[in-house]
């Protein structure tokens, strides 16, 4: 389970704050959201070599997961898929919890029954 989840990207789309330069930082959409990263959906086209950061909210979770980032791809229509780089402890396990409801949520019922009840042993 814990290997789905680490691929699995939710699908999300929620407003999200990307700092290309400092202080400058304008506002995208989210597109799908994994352990790993976010994928964005920017109006703005991203140089690849700037440090930049991330930030949004999770749906029905209080506060902001931020992170440092990296561009790993960038596609057409302002697609661009970045990696996070330094979340917190604290918002990394927030963030894994919240995708492990999110994906317990996208399986049949008889299948997350079974996965839970194996993470139980």
């Amino acid at each position: 389970m814990r290997e789905r989840r680490r691929y699995f990207r939710c699908l999300i789309t929620v407003p999200a704050f990307v700092r290309a330069r400092e202080p400058e930082e304008f506002q995208c959409q989210t597109v799908n959201i994994s352990e790993g990263g976010v994928a964005i959906s920017a109006r703005t086209m991203l140089d690849p070599t700037l440090a930049k950061a991330v930030r949004f909210s999770l749906p029905d979770r209080p506060g902001q997961i931020f992170s440092k980032t990296r561009v790993c791809w960038s596609g057409q229509g302002g697609l661009v898929g970045l990696e996070f780089q330094s979340l917190a402890s604290s918002q990394r396990s927030e963030l894994q919890e919240w995708l492990a409801r999110k994906l317990d949520e996208t399986l049949p019922e008889n299948v997350a029954a079974l996965f839970r009840s194996v993470s139980q042993l």
